[in-house]
């Protein structure tokens, strides 16, 4: 069953924020004066648009036993085209995507999900899920579950074959804020870089992603793997011995 998060207590989950970042500081007073604003790196107005290229690697299992490997180019637009509040009262973005593949000239809306940044904490809703993509307050090392409302039993379809992306809790941490980054060919002058992922000793699944989101701008690069295999060989890589799932790489052109 899907959990909204306004059935949780968001002062409870903001207190759990705060805690995690004033651990983090140690006892060091002028280490929590350094906590930096998450809504300067999640900027949403109406008639904002951003476009990437995006590359993603499917891996099919057979029936025989083997794997196919398919490989998938395409451009993605994201539009802001409308606000509106839900039944919470939170003020919703909506956000049209549209895609089309590397060569061709038409974008085609074909999705629609929606963002938010309340006082607690940056929002996206989609596919009937909620993701909380990082804290309203920012400092390097802080960590949280930003799939925690997302039931742990969901399936996907990806090629016929049957993944569960929840199946066990992602760590979630700000790995840097306010680094300078090139990416995509753009230099970007403070860049927030977030890691997520499962357990990385589980040695049949592999759940990870990474996010980079540029100030003042959003999100300029994302990296998702969702892996399942039955070969159990650690010293190859990932890539080389998964059997079913795929890999997402998306970047900012302009």
């Amino acid at each position: 069953m899907f959990h909204s998060i306004y059935k949780k207590d968001p002062l409870s989950i903001l207190a759990f924020f705060i805690v995690m970042s004033l651990v983090s500081c140690g006892k060091n007073e002028t280490d929590t004066i350094a906590i930096i604003k998450g809504s300067d790196y999640f900027p949403l107005d109406i008639g904002k648009t951003a476009t990437f290229n995006v590359d993603t690697v499917i891996y099919d299992q057979q029936p025989s036993g083997g794997t196919v490997i398919d490989t998938f180019k395409w451009q993605v637009k994201d539009a802001i085209v409308d606000t509106f509040r839900d039944k919470n009262n939170i003020l919703r973005y909506r956000i049209e995507r549209s895609e089309k593949r590397i060569g061709t000239p038409v974008f085609q809306v074909n999705h629609v999900f929606s963002t938010a940044f309340t006082t607690d904490y940056a929002l996206m809703f989609e596919s009937n899920f909620t993701y909380i993509k990082f804290p309203a307050l920012l400092k390097q090392g802080i960590s949280w579950d930003g799939n925690i409302f997302n039931d742990e039993t969901t399936e996907l379809d990806i090629a016929g074959d049957v993944l569960k992306p929840f199946s066990n809790t992602w760590n979630f941490e700000v790995l840097t804020v306010g680094k300078a980054e090139k990416i995509g060919g753009k230099d970007y002058a403070d860049v927030l870089t977030i890691e997520a992922q499962t357990d990385p000793r589980v040695l049949t699944e592999r759940r990870y992603s990474l996010e980079k989101y540029a100030k003042g701008i959003g999100l300029v690069y994302k990296e998702v793997k969702v892996l399942d295999t039955q070969k159990l060989d650690a010293t190859i890589a990932w890539e080389k011995r998964a059997q079913k799932g795929y890999i997402l790489k998306q970047i900012r052109v302009d």
